[in-house]
């Protein structure tokens, strides 16, 4: 699947641009460079530094969890060099799943995946690659749910019974469990070390057998396999009770500004911020929560 991404995540990638471009931008400006020249330079240095920190995504799905091929945008004119990364799927703590609008007014699709490790978070969107999306999304979300983890519970335990070696030392007597007596009588003969009258069960070093193995086989799970029980679905930010009611107070503030454009109170500028942005805006939040709280497959 393609995509475009910052190397280390959005919110840290914008941050490092705008630091490093005002950094630079200060520099110049202190060199004595124009002060009508720093509009257009920072901007330059922007799309410069931004070149280099976003770039193109090429992400895989593999047996053993992801591989990304991160190539940057400053590749068209300057040498730069493709970065790969290997992340497992035990890293994968979270995801989500939405649409959102682009800036041309365009709906796509995007799934967000949290990891415990850098970079934190993958992000992929259908913007780029929409039939490599569907089926990335398609195949990660069907890896997750393919093995979900078996937690063993005390009915379920099958009752076991390690052969006792003749130089076994007895570590210490302990309480002997409420089912003590019916794994006793389960146990093959063979399996008993000591003299019939012995009761007092004692706890002893053995050795790991191929039973023994197939024991532990059956009873823990795979760590490294993560499912539904261990990677959770994250809502989106519009299905909250933060999303209602901000969403309610945008509503009321739309509702009193256009009152006071009916009575003639705002300013013609005012006027067409209210058209162009803030009834808008305020109709696409409403709907976004609207729809959010419809049942989500």
């Amino acid at each position: 699947m393609r995509t475009r991404n910052f190397r280390r995540g959005l919110w840290r990638g914008v941050l490092l641009a705008t630091w490093i471009t005002m950094l630079l931008v200060g520099v110049l400006t202190t060199l004595g460079v124009p002060v009508l020249l720093a509009p257009p330079m920072l901007l330059g240095a922007m799309v410069v530094v931004i070149s280099f920190l976003a770039g193109d995504d090429v992400i895989r799905l593999t047996a053993a969890g992801f591989e990304r091929e991160w190539t940057p945008l400053a590749r068209r004119f300057a040498r730069v060099r493709t970065q790969t990364w290997s992340i497992p799927f035990e890293a994968v703590r979270s995801y989500k799943q939405d649409r959102e609008l682009s800036r041309s007014l365009q709906s796509y699709a995007y799934l967000e995946i949290d990891l415990d490790r850098d970079p934190g978070r993958l992000i992929a969107t259908d913007r780029h690659d929409k039939p490599g999306f569907a089926a990335f999304e398609a195949a990660f979300l069907a890896r997750i749910g393919a093995a979900p983890r078996t937690v063993p519970t005390p009915a379920a335990a099958p009752t076991h019974a390690a052969p006792v070696p003749t130089d076994a030392r007895v570590a210490a007597p302990v309480a002997a469990p409420a089912n003590a007596q019916a794994n006793a009588q389960a146990s093959p003969p063979a399996a008993r070390s000591g003299p019939a009258s012995s009761a007092t069960p004692v706890a002893v070093a053995t050795t790991a057998t191929p039973n023994d193995a197939a024991f532990a086989a059956s009873t823990v799970a795979a760590p490294d396999a993560p499912s539904a029980a261990t990677v959770r679905r994250r809502r989106s930010f519009y299905a909250t009770p933060a999303a209602i009611v901000v969403a309610i107070l945008l509503a009321a503030l739309a509702l009193v500004l256009v009152a006071f454009a009916l009575t003639g109170h705002l300013s013609f500028g005012a006027l067409v911020r209210l058209v162009l942005f803030i009834v808008p805006g305020t109709a696409y939040v409403v709907w976004r929560v609207a729809k959010a709280r419809a049942p989500q497959p």
